[in-house]
């Protein structure tokens, strides 16, 4: 699911030409087709990892290389 998410973040960064985005994990988890839950985890998984900062529905990616 980390991976998953995180090709799928990069690929919205890529389309917004942003690095900080508005995102819900209720929103994500529709386009993934994974339950909320799931990103709640996986989103956790890439913060604790610093790769991102996800806050009150918004998506920093702070390692884009390693994301």
């Amino acid at each position: 699911m980390e991976e998953r998410l995180a090709r799928w973040l990069l690929t919205v960064s890529d389309g917004l030409q942003a690095e900080d985005f508005p995102l819900t994990q209720e929103f994500i988890a529709q386009m993934l087709g994974v339950q909320r839950s799931g990103v709640t985890v996986a989103a956790s998984t890439l913060s604790r990892a610093g790769m991102i900062r996800y806050q009150s529905g918004q998506i920093n990616i702070l390692k884009r290389e390693d994301l």
